[in-house]
């Protein structure tokens, strides 16, 4: 497996110039870290969801994909749109393509689960879905459009059927509802 270094951050996303070794970072109360949350919509404004498969919070609803901008040796860091890229790509089939991605706004937050953690600076990254998407065996159990209003209600709902970061980009959504 290739070791991957996250990038270390302050409570307010800001690089520290330090990185941490991305399962170091998850490990105990964890190092606070950039990562990101992506949220494709549909034509018809339909966020894309996944039931997530993944060692950390495996189960959970989640919105369409979660990484982490990483170092690259000798050059610059991942964007946090490259990170959405590779997001996309490594967990599923797009056909066609995704206009507009870009960040839409960010959260700290602090999440156990077990001997491990989340403890990241988050930024929600969206874009819009012009083709078709499936998702990858290896990344998720299965996926499901829901209009962003139905969204907001499950997040509040059913809040223990998510990730601890899709129900903190609740104000985030609720902002692109109201734009959308």
């Amino acid at each position: 497996m290739i070791r991957q270094e996250v990038i270390a951050c302050d409570d307010q996303g800001r690089p520290t110039g330090a990185y941490v070794d991305r399962v170091e970072a998850h490990r105990g109360a964890g190092q606070r870290h950039l990562a990101i949350v992506v949220l494709l919509l549909d034509p018809r404004g339909r966020a894309l969801l996944q039931r997530r498969k993944h060692p950390l919070f495996d189960g959970l609803w989640d919105l369409t994909g979660a990484t982490h901008p990483l170092r690259r040796p000798g050059g610059p860091d991942e964007t946090l749109e490259e990170a959405a890229e590779r997001c996309l790509d490594q967990e599923y089939a797009v056909t066609g393509r995704v206009d507009d991605l870009r960040p839409i706004g960010g959260f700290a937050y602090f999440a156990p689960d077990g001997e491990h953690c989340e403890n990241e600076y988050c930024y929600v990254v969206a874009g819009r879905l012009v083709g078709t998407i499936a998702a990858k065996e290896a990344a998720a159990y299965e996926m499901r459009w829901l209009p962003l209003a139905e969204l907001q209600h499950e997040l509040d709902a059913a809040s223990g059927a998510f990730t601890p970061w899709a129900i903190a980009s609740k104000r985030i959504i609720a902002g692109l509802a109201a734009t959308s």
